[in-house]
């Protein structure tokens, strides 16, 4: 009786202690995270609306928008996830007509607006701001007189599409390896690497579904580590973002359960060296250009959405996908 009591704790705290392995390594990769002292945040403030658009730095995208365009959006993002070293960086901004009922419109009207900043910030350590810099970039499309009216209206308003972009110089105290060593994708070769794509999207999403939570940890570990380095995070904010993951595989998530992924859309960035699938406006006119890792579930009788951006990548030498962001 006494070797049965034993054997029973013994499993007891087996399982107890894989209980509190469940995303210990995202929580504790602020241990890992160097230069605290010379801690800066690169931010990308932009205003633009009249219009469709996605906003890249260094051929990475920060921020995208495809809808109706009947408004403005503005926010203020960081941008250090793609700041991989000191030095000369590439900001884009491409410029696309409206969609209306899912569908894009053949020009870009005149009232599209365009507007970016880009500063660095130190902050303190209680989370105020310590420091602005004067602004690394800030552009603003100009406008012009249109004839018959008079009102002010975009320069390149009729146009089915325009991209403004340029360079600027940042200085950050790390090095981060993040997709300089992928492999150039064959864009002639798009269908097998869609099929590629979509099983390595529905691979992480079957490790959601199945509970496989350490399994999906180390699908994701890399990213979350440049990503901890890139913004200096602290231990709450490890353990936030270890809390957000785990929440779709302990039951915290109301009748939580993955969207379907199918016949999605590929897309490219990062000097072809970067892939990830996006949502069609076919199958979800509010959705398009959405990230397709997403789970839905339910909150005080209303219904939320999680949302896991991936963006993959193949380092050299190597066959299989990886998680790069």
């Amino acid at each position: 009786m006494k070797k049965i009591h034993l054997l029973t704790i013994i499993i007891l705290l087996f399982n107890c202690s894989n209980a509190q392995k469940k995303m210990e390594k995202i929580a504790n990769l602020y241990k890992e995270v160097k230069y605290h002292e010379q801690a800066i945040s690169y931010q990308a403030e932009y205003f633009i609306g009249g219009c469709n658009f996605e906003i890249l730095i260094n051929g990475f995208p920060i921020e995208r928008y495809y809808g109706l365009g009947n408004g403005t959006l503005s926010a203020s993002v960081p941008i250090n996830t793609e700041i991989l070293k000191s030095g000369l960086q590439s900001w884009k901004i491409r410029i696309f007509p409206i969609h209306i009922n899912g569908i894009p419109q053949k020009m870009i009207e005149g009232g599209a607006r365009v507007q970016l900043k880009i500063q660095a910030i130190r902050f303190k350590d209680n989370g105020d701001i310590e420091k602005i810099s004067t602004p690394v970039i800030d552009f603003e499309v100009p406008l012009k007189k249109e004839k018959e009216t008079g009102k002010n209206i975009f320069v390149d308003m009729g146009k089915p599409y325009v991209e403004y972009c340029g360079t600027f110089q940042a200085n950050v105290p790390y090095q981060l390896k993040g997709w300089q060593d992928g492999e150039k994708f064959d864009l002639s070769d798009s269908l097998n690497l869609k099929k590629e794509v979509l099983n390595k999207f529905n691979e992480l999403r079957n490790m959601i579904i199945n509970k496989e939570e350490n399994k999906f940890e180390e699908s994701i570990l890399y990213k979350e580590k440049e990503v901890a380095q890139a913004l200096f995070m602290t231990e709450k904010e490890s353990k936030d973002i270890a809390k957000f993951y785990t929440a779709a595989f302990d039951g915290t998530l109301q009748n939580f359960n993955m969207t379907s992924i199918d016949n999605e859309e590929l897309v490219y960035y990062c000097e072809d060296r970067v892939v990830t699938l996006l949502f069609t406006a076919m199958k979800c006119p509010r959705c398009k250009g959405e990230p397709v890792l997403v789970g839905r579930y339910e909150e005080e009788n209303r219904k939320k959405v999680r949302i896991f951006p991936i963006y993959l990548y193949r380092p050299k030498g190597k066959k299989e996908l990886e998680v790069i962001r």
